[in-house]
């Protein structure tokens, strides 16, 4: 990672994929920012449409402010770990290339991290329905604290809803922690960074534009590659700063809950056997012991794992008295060929006897 001893003081990686039909909006919004001190990181993840002849043509007039970098189709988290290793600001955001921000957003932003001394500042959302006018507003914190206070009330709620782009980070908390190169990066990373850092600040002003587009992978509840929700369930557990370990689990179960039942088999009973397999967690777990016996959604899980369960035992008995009378069929059948067998013996044996018999002449 560069030195950013005279770098900006922000940092924008926008990760660009086949997005010519809305990358000069995204790139405008930037552009127009009222904030000046800072750079724009544009990285190209192996498009195949015209995505990078408009990332020439911002790079070609403004080239103090465009950094463009290229490389082979490698995925989102892979494709923000290029640019933040090219990145000078002292703090970081993202950028998803078929979204925009409002004019102020890094000005405000920063201004409020440098008031606070904090490591990451977060905002609200406009959630805009592709091809619509249709927009949703979106609480860039959701947690059940309506003042959080401190990093543990963040940490709990880190993953409702993991958003990397309504925020800014400071740039040493990517010393250690990079995006995990799967599906779901920001589901397996922004939970870690909120629990490696010290201060966080919410501004609850909706500053960054999310385009809710129909074929959004996360819409489709059969694809098989859901199932990488577990690596980025997994890495937040094995990852986060051990002095939320069991705040981290409790978002974690939060998180499973949420989801559980938005997708289909064969990723519903991996999620099932991954709360299993991290039943340390969540048995013992105060956080999550409190919220059922405050009757939270929490319960929903509980009564769909045992349910589930339930299921599985009468399936699992359903099919071991099949396999009984499967046997008892067998066995049946073998008899009858026996005794068939037996039967064309003795039919045998008796046309035999009755050759052999003398003949009688009558006179």
């Amino acid at each position: 990672m560069n030195s950013n001893e005279n770098g900006p003081a922000v940092s924008v990686i926008v990760a660009v994929y086949n997005a010519e039909g809305y990358l000069a909006r995204c790139m405008d919004s930037l552009i127009g920012q009222k904030f000046t001190d800072m750079e724009i990181v544009v990285v190209n993840d192996g498009s195949t449409d015209g995505s990078q002849n408009i990332i020439d043509r911002y790079q070609r007039d403004y080239p103090a402010t465009v950094t463009a970098i290229a490389q082979e189709n490698q995925g989102t988290g892979a494709t923000r770990n290029k640019g933040i290793t090219h990145a000078r600001g002292r703090y970081i955001g993202f950028v998803d290339c078929d979204d925009w921000v409002a004019p102020d957003m890094y000005e405000k932003m920063y201004a409020q991290a440098v008031t606070d001394e904090s490591d990451i500042v977060m905002c609200d959302i406009t959630q805009v329905y592709e091809g619509t006018k249709e927009t949703e507003y979106l609480a860039g914190y959701r947690g059940q604290k309506p003042n959080p206070c401190c990093v543990s009330d963040f940490v709990m709620d880190s993953l409702n809803s993991a958003f990397a782009w309504n925020k800014i980070y400071k740039r040493e908390l990517f010393k250690e922690i990079k995006f995990i190169e799967t599906w779901y990066e920001d589901v397996g990373t922004l939970p870690l960074l909120v629990s490696f850092s010290n201060k966080i600040s919410y501004m609850p002003t909706p500053l960054y534009f999310y385009v809710k587009r129909e074929n959004s992978r996360t819409e489709d509840g059969t694809n098989p590659r859901n199932a990488e929700l577990i690596t980025a369930w997994e890495n937040c557990i094995q990852h986060a700063n051990k002095a939320y370990e069991w705040e981290m689990a409790y978002s974690v179960y939060r998180s499973v809950a949420a989801n559980i039942l938005h997708f289909d088999p064969p990723a519903r009973d991996l999620f099932i056997r991954f709360l299993t397999d991290n039943r340390r967690y969540f048995e013992t777990n105060d956080y999550a012991r409190q919220a059922l016996e405050l009757g939270d959604a929490l319960e929903l899980l509980e009564s769909s794992i045992t349910h589930h369960g339930k299921c599985r035992d009468m399936l699992s008995e359903t099919q071991h008295h099949h396999a009984i009378c499967r046997e008892l069929l067998h066995a049946s059948e073998a008899q009858c060929r026996n005794l068939n067998e037996k039967l064309a013996d003795a039919e045998a044996r008796l046309k035999e006897v009755q050759e052999r018999k003398p003949k009688r002449w009558s006179l």
